[in-house]
């Protein structure tokens, strides 16, 4: 009963969570979050991590798959963290986001990162018994971009904003999820912020791309903490001016967008579907931007966006509040939050996930 009381909070409260032998069923959770997380609760695990990297050895960081801008900022937030207090510290990263390149490039010209980021095989020869690994930007060991980091390390701490999954991490040491934050980058500069550390312009502009990714340009997710911590990074450098020029997509992104958008099915009169069956997408970061644009015509109030990976399909939604696509990909084995939620359906042919996500979202208007 416990472990179902902690499961409703971290996924934002509103909803009765029933916990049959570890199994979850969830009833409600469908309105909108309000920032009401307690700055003693921040202190407190500015704190506490504080502890456990002055107690560790080395420190190592791994994020979702496809790093983005605010899994990426969480990293290096975190990086300078524990370099605050001399401590060895590796970014594990796996297969990097077209959309970061320019940003990692930049990092890795300054002397400070320039052996930060490693891969999987440098883990084992770097780790000690006395490690400590950080996830961050998720807490779903299949969301990972290596999976099988989690078995190789017995402290792990988890800082994410995503609403708790069922199969999330559960042996972490701490496990600090707000879903009221609007990214993981704001959570972990709050605490460099109390703790009074100084970052570099490239960290700060870093961090602030992070939040600027994760609110569309502080419209989306923003509270009174997300502008004092915007107010913290610009103190230390960030520009938003010169980070949106990193944000920039170039020309050709820009077409398969258009081409995606023409192929989009509206039902229910008020949400659109895209399907990529051209396989112009290599990965979740284009149909991610295409489910944002389709927000922006008149009438729409979520949208679902599917392309081919390796192994199955991808789905990426986006909702302007009205509807909850959280619980709608949830349903198809996915989560996130009530207006951005990704899935990933395995071993399926795109008539299929199209059917499955219909069912799914019919299943979720009936019981509005």
């Amino acid at each position: 009963a416990k472990m179902a009381v902690d499961m409703a909070l971290s996924r934002g409260g509103d909803q009765v969570v029933i916990n049959d032998s570890g199994n979850y069923e969830f009833f409600g959770g469908k309105s909108k979050e309000i920032e009401k997380r307690s700055k003693v609760r921040s202190r407190v695990m500015a704190q506490t991590i504080k502890e456990i990297i002055k107690h560790a050895d080395k420190i190592f960081i791994i994020g979702h798959q496809l790093f983005d801008f605010d899994c990426l900022a969480a990293a290096i937030g975190i990086t300078v963290f524990a370099r605050s207090m001399d401590k060895e510290v590796n970014i594990v990263t796996k297969r990097i986001n077209p959309s970061i390149e320019e940003f990692i490039k930049k990092l890795k010209e300054d002397e400070k990162y320039k052996k930060v980021f490693i891969s999987f095989d440098e883990v084992d020869k770097r780790r000690t018994q006395n490690s400590v690994l950080f996830v961050v930007d998720t807490q779903r060991p299949c969301y990972l971009d290596i999976p099988e980091m989690i078995s190789n390390f017995d402290k792990i701490v988890v800082i994410d904003h995503h609403r708790r999954a069922v199969d999330w991490i559960e042996n972490a040491l701490i496990s600090w999820t707000e879903t009221y934050a609007s990214s993981t980058s704001e959570l972990i500069a709050e605490i460099l912020n109390y703790e009074g550390i100084r970052l570099s312009k490239l960290e700060a502009d870093l961090m602030m791309a992070g939040i600027m990714v994760d609110t569309k340009g502080f419209i989306k997710n923003t509270g009174v903490r997300t502008f004092e911590v915007a107010t913290f990074l610009r103190e230390n450098g960030a520009e938003p001016q010169y980070i949106k020029e990193f944000l920039k997509e170039d020309f050709e992104t820009y077409l398969i967008k258009q081409k995606l958008i023409e192929n989009t099915e509206i039902i229910n009169g008020n949400i659109a579907i895209a399907v990529d069956n051209m396989n112009l997408c290599e990965n979740n970061v284009i149909i991610a931007k295409v489910a944002d644009e389709l927000l922006n015509i008149k009438g729409i109030d979520a949208s679902f966006v599917l392309c081919s990976s390796q192994d199955g399909i991808l789905i990426s939604a986006r909702s302007n509040g009205s509807i909850n696509v959280q619980l709608i990909l949830e349903k198809l084995g996915g989560g996130g939050h009530l207006d951005t939620a990704g899935a990933k359906l395995i071993n399926v042919s795109f008539e299929e996930a199209i059917e499955i996500l219909k069912n799914a979202i019919s299943q979720y208007i009936s019981q509005v």
